[in-house]
């Protein structure tokens, strides 16, 4: 699970929240949680498979993100709204490097604010994710 709350103040550029690379910086071959850059659509890429949720970042205003996955299903979640899925295989972890706010260093910057990142090393119950939720609001 990882969670973060995120302040946008622009579109554009795919700004990476939470990623893992590879020993190449390849973040797909890893995991990463980033939103989309025209539409500010959260998504979760895994492996090289992509999901992408229903739920927009809206700009200038924290929001509380979090993705959270056990076994095949996956979820994410938008200030407390979650939505499930069951098509990406569960992430792998390793050693190499863990960005916040971008891709690779000065790759897909976010623009914006990032604050309380946590990552778990179990998938969180939605009603775990919904009292990080609320304690932040």
């Amino acid at each position: 699970t990882i969670t973060a709350w995120v302040y946008l103040t622009a579109a554009g550029g795919y700004p990476g929240i939470v990623v893992k690379t590879t020993a190449f910086g390849e973040a797909f071959a890893r995991y990463a949680l980033y939103l989309d850059a025209s539409t500010r659509v959260l998504k979760w890429a895994r492996g090289g498979g992509v999901q992408l949720s229903g739920l927009t970042v809206p700009l200038n205003q924290w929001s509380f993100v979090a993705v959270s996955q056990n076994g095949s299903v996956l979820k994410m979640y938008l200030n407390g709204t979650e939505e499930t899925y069951t098509s990406l295989s569960a992430p792998s972890y390793t050693t190499h490097e863990t960005y916040i706010g971008s891709w690779t260093g000065s790759n897909g910057m976010f623009p914006g604010k990032i604050d309380e990142v946590r990552l778990y090393n179990r998938g969180l119950s939605a009603s775990e994710i919904q009292a990080l939720y609320m304690s932040g609001k």
